[in-house]
């Protein structure tokens, strides 16, 4: 019988002020270069999800209403359980930015 491994779901979101929007894993850099930049800001949404390319089809979805197309020519990031451990480690010290 073959395992199939488990991949961690990443925290995912989405910004945006009047001008411009910020999507990508939640990270401490992340979130200090929208604070420095565009503090202006407001948090839209989340979406969990095991790589990079699902969250961004997933995104696309919940954004524009249509589920996005495969970027098959981006190189995909899959999520490591060292991945999740960094984030659960930042999201538990994290400031309340919503």
């Amino acid at each position: 019988m073959r395992i199939k491994p488990v991949m961690p779901d990443l925290l995912h979101e989405f910004w945006k002020n009047e001008t411009s929007g910020m999507f990508g894993r939640v990270s401490a850099g992340g979130d200090r270069i929208r604070q420095e930049h565009w503090p202006d800001m407001e948090f839209q949404f989340e979406i969990w999800a095991p790589c990079y390319s699902i969250a961004k089809r997933l995104y696309e979805e919940r954004a524009y209403g249509e589920f996005g197309k495969a970027y098959d020519d981006f190189p995909d990031t899959i999520y490591t359980a060292a991945d999740a451990a960094e984030q659960r480690e930042y999201l538990a010290t994290r400031r309340a930015y919503r």
